[in-house]
């Protein structure tokens, strides 16, 4: 809502810097609640909006010149932002205070893919992310987000057993 009130009323010109403060308000805040208010930091979306301008900054900038960087930067891109989400996975943990500044890791990944496609097909992306299962998890992937919660948490709530071969017949 505030993305399309920023482009309605500035300049084009000052759209970009308009994100750009309201993911470094987003991400200070994030980094604060993060330590203060865990709970907070997690789940309110002031917390995670950082997230989301980093998605809305290659928007409006780095999307509007497609094809200008070579083909072997974006293979080296996709391979590092798939390196980072991998990183990501094994670094966070029950123990890491997230989203925090940890955060920045998946993030960081995710942008660095979605910039590699600008630059046109490469082949690492062709061999990881445009095989027929990578792309039919990707077609799934939101539904799965929205199914995950109450399935994986509710359900072993509601029948009283959270045994892993519980969860594991559930993510099945």
């Amino acid at each position: 809502l505030l993305l399309l009130v920023v482009v309605r009323f500035l300049p084009m010109r000052l759209v970009g810097a308009s994100l750009l403060l309201l993911a470094v308000a987003s991400f200070a805040l994030s980094f604060y609640w993060t330590e203060t208010e865990p709970a907070w930091a997690f789940f309110s979306p002031f917390t995670r909006a950082w997230q989301l301008a980093a998605g809305a900054l290659i928007a409006v900038g780095f999307m509007r010149i497609p094809g200008r960087a070579p083909k072997s930067t974006g293979a080296v891109l996709s391979v590092l932002g798939l390196a980072l989400i991998v990183l990501a996975v094994v670094l966070i943990s029950e123990t890491t205070w997230y989203p925090g500044v940890l955060a920045i890791v998946p993030v960081l990944g995710a942008l660095l893919v979605i910039l590699a496609g600008t630059s046109g097909p490469n082949l690492p992306s062709r061999i990881l992310l445009s095989n027929p299962v990578s792309r039919y998890i990707g077609r799934v992937s939101y539904s799965l987000y929205l199914w995950h919660w109450p399935l994986l948490i509710l359900v072993p709530i509601a029948i009283e057993n959270d045994e892993l071969v519980v969860r594991l017949a559930l993510a099945g």
